[in-house]
């Protein structure tokens, strides 16, 4: 990031906001966790895992993304949404380190359609956060 924006990333926060603002794009910041900043706001990814962390892993989920902004979606919900489901698919494949864009690819009809319990423990009964717990 800091290269290409020529935005600090010491506070990843403040860097993936002023990088949105300044180029006015959806924009992906990879790490743990992971960020998606557009005007106004951040979505935080709450499937990181450092076995993510591999060569090619960026274009299976730039390959997502652009599959779900061709369907329809904005940009920076398509990244959230790439990102929750290429770390579901990661969590399901199971490899941990020995874990390659080929297994999340592999595995991603299976996190498209998993059934989370439909229960939540934030205590509102508008939302259903069904993330695994952290590892």
């Amino acid at each position: 990031m800091a290269r290409l924006a020529g935005v600090p990333v010491e506070d990843r926060l403040a860097s993936v906001r002023a990088a949105a603002t300044r180029f006015g794009c959806a924009v992906l910041l990879k790490g743990a966790p992971s960020l998606v900043a557009s005007a106004g706001r951040v979505l935080v990814d709450t499937q990181s895992s450092s076995d993510l962390a591999v060569a090619g892993m960026g274009d299976a989920l730039t390959g997502v993304c652009g599959s779900l902004m061709a369907q329809g979606l904005e940009a920076d919900v398509a990244g959230a949404v790439a990102l929750y489901h290429t770390g579901r698919a990661a969590g399901i494949a199971g490899r941990g380190a020995a874990l390659t864009p080929s297994d999340v690819v592999r595995w991603l009809p299976d996190a498209w359609t998993e059934e989370g319990e439909s229960h939540s423990d934030l205590g509102l009964p508008f939302v259903v956060f069904d993330a695994d717990p952290p590892r």
